[in-house]
């Protein structure tokens, strides 16, 4: 096999780490990059969740075992109201997820994931000089989360909390996200830039996450990659896309992007360029989906007319109370997607 080199240091270059080691790469050189957005504790996405459709490329490259003992395993997914924190809608998560998509979905915090998914890389090399003497190489090097325009996203981290739920808050033009790891409960705002954090607009269990919470940065209008590949540098993960809190699964999206550009590097061993462009055709419709996804939960759920918030949060409620399979099947193409069964 020819030589690879990897930029970045996040969970999407360590998957593809060792995917390409299973597809029989032994020459890859690994860059730390620029960026340390991601890597490291405080910074933009200080913890993950890793849908099922994450945990079954972490069980394909052999480290789900050992992600699965340092994360947490939600039991439930809620949407509450962010002043009196009624229930509007709930969906079983835990054992019921992982018996329905045949993987888990688990809480994790960041640097204890990259930790777990290889030592930090070592190299500096620019791409300049990567590319001088590697004949591909991919760039996985994270961008800024993106947020919608005019708002902004602050983040806390708090205690571990006693309820083992992830929780939407929703307000008046606003949200907020409650996630718990092992270690720390974590609360995630987006609101107007034009709108203080006030303790008033939410909950009083949120009340130290309010007090405490910190800026974080955020791009505004980010689209997906036009192509995922210019000439032996191809792009995964944050690179192609950098992600949204709406749709927070997406910040582990390019395992997914690891695992089948490596399998398409194998079966085109001898055309690169077949590989990149069969690469793209199948990866780019599907975050796609996905980006789209993202923004039309957070048309929803920044929603300002009061009318139009009350017709959100019935449909909510009466899909998840009454029709809870129904509202299971609407996300079943996310979770349920899986690339190790089309790429082995």
């Amino acid at each position: 096999m020819y030589p690879v080199a990897l930029i970045g240091s996040d969970i999407s270059a360590r998957i593809a780490a060792a995917a390409l080691r299973l597809a029989g790469f032994e020459h890859i050189t690994h860059s730390r990059g620029v960026s340390t957005v991601g890597n490291n504790p405080g910074g933009s996405v200080p913890a993950l969740t890793l849908s099922a459709n994450i945990s079954r490329v972490l069980a394909a490259t052999g480290q789900l075992d050992e992600v699965v003992a340092a994360a947490n395993l939600p039991n439930r997914e809620q949407v509450r109201l962010a002043r009196s924190a009624y229930l509007i809608s709930e969906l079983p998560l835990g054992q019921f997820t992982t018996d329905r998509y045949r993987a888990p979905l688990l809480n994790i915090e960041a640097h204890t994931l990259r930790a777990l998914l290889g030592d930090d890389p070592d190299n500096d090399e620019s791409l300049t000089q990567l590319e001088r003497e590697h004949n591909l190489v991919i760039q996985a090097e994270p961008a800024l989360p993106w947020c919608p325009e005019g708002y902004h996203i602050l983040w806390h981290r708090g205690e571990p909390a006693s309820a083992n739920a992830n929780i939407t808050w929703l307000g008046k033009g606003c949200v907020a996200w409650q996630y718990t790891t092992p270690t720390h409960q974590h609360t995630v705002f987006c609101l107007p830039q034009t709108q203080t954090l006030d303790p008033t607009h939410w909950h009083p269990s949120l009340a130290q996450a309010v007090q405490g919470a910190q800026a974080l940065p955020g791009v505004h209008e980010a689209d997906v990659r036009e192509h995922f590949y210019e000439g032996n540098v191809a792009y995964i993960g944050a690179a192609c896309y950098p992600g949204s809190w709406f749709y927070r699964e997406m910040f582990a999206s390019g395992a997914e992007d690891a695992w089948v550009l490596s399998r398409m590097l194998e079966n085109y061993e001898d055309d690169i360029a077949d590989g990149l462009r069969e690469y793209e055709r199948y990866r780019r419709p599907r975050l796609r989906k996905v980006v789209r996804f993202s923004h039309m939960r957070a048309a929803s759920y920044l929603q300002k007319q009061s009318y139009q918030r009350l017709l959100r949060n019935v449909n909510l409620a009466f899909s998840s109370r009454f029709m809870p399979e129904i509202a299971m099947q609407r996300i079943d193409w996310l979770y349920n997607y899986d690339c190790i069964r089309g790429f082995r």
